[in-house]
């Protein structure tokens, strides 16, 4: 991918953006960073929904505690766009009024058991 930027091989590109789709959750975690790096749209679409599709088991994953500390933003992204995808297949009916300016995040992040937590929910008003 470095090297399709470096020199606009956009071959190269796309080969690697058509590789998400045999991607397992926790390395379309890996994915979206790189994609979101090298502004891959195809790619950061296809981890994007990759990860939403697999939130539960992505956010138990050591990738997932990875990109929290490296990258706190892209996080809120994925959980943006999980919460987008839950209130469009009906799930969020309850937030049909609410507009993204209205919600307000909360970050929940420490130590439990010995092991390090992140926790990212929405409060609505």
């Amino acid at each position: 991918m470095l090297m399709s930027d470096r020199y606009q091989v956009n071959y190269l590109k796309t080969q690697y953006e058509e590789l998400v789709t045999k991607l397992t959750p926790e390395k379309s975690l890996m994915a979206y960073d790189f994609a979101h790096q090298h502004k891959a749209k195809h790619l950061f679409g296809a981890a994007l929904s990759r990860i939403t599709e697999n939130m539960e088991e992505i956010i138990k994953s050591a990738g997932y505690m990875e990109l929290v500390n490296k990258d706190p933003s892209l996080v809120v992204e994925i959980y943006e766009a999980y919460m987008s995808k839950q209130q469009n297949s009906g799930a969020g009916e309850s937030m049909d009024s609410i507009r993204p300016e209205e919600v307000t995040w909360i970050i929940e992040w420490g130590f439990s058991g010995g092991d390090q937590f992140f926790q990212l929910s929405p409060r609505v008003p």
